[in-house]
């Protein structure tokens, strides 16, 4: 697998109002971009292993020094409504499998900035807006 995918497991579809689900798998090497958004986050480690770059307290624009933790499988992770961070499958011999479970939708994804091979292929549930700030 070469991207990264969303398929929602539980949204509006489903009778959740305020709580979605998603299943997201990252090939080896792959990463989401620096982005922060307007719900707060879960993240379940289901198999594989990588990093969870965090930076608590962000600004609106720039993004802070982050805080370097390593994901594994049976891990659990909070991320906090508008910190920045980022997911990166640094395993390379093995998918990293997370659920995913956010509050809120309509959710708001501030990307601060995206490497061009994700462009290739992001897919998303109808929940969520992505709003891209590239930075160069």
């Amino acid at each position: 697998m070469s991207h990264i995918c969303f398929p929602a497991l539980s949204n509006a579809s489903f009778g959740f109002s305020q709580v979605e689900v998603w299943l997201q798998t990252f090939a080896q090497g792959s990463r989401t971009p620096i982005h922060r958004h307007s719900c707060e986050e879960v993240l379940v480690v289901l198999k594989g292993s990588g990093t969870l770059y965090l930076a608590s307290g962000s600004h609106e624009k720039y993004p802070g020094k982050p805080q370097e933790f390593k994901i594994y499988s049976n891990s659990t992770f909070h991320i906090p409504v508008n910190d920045a961070h980022q997911v990166w499958n640094t395993n390379e011999d093995e998918d990293l499998q997370m659920l995913v479970i956010i509050s809120r939708p309509l959710v708001k994804v501030y990307v601060i900035s995206i490497p061009v091979y994700l462009a290739d292929c992001i897919l998303v549930s109808d929940n969520v807006l992505f709003i891209f700030a590239l930075l160069f």
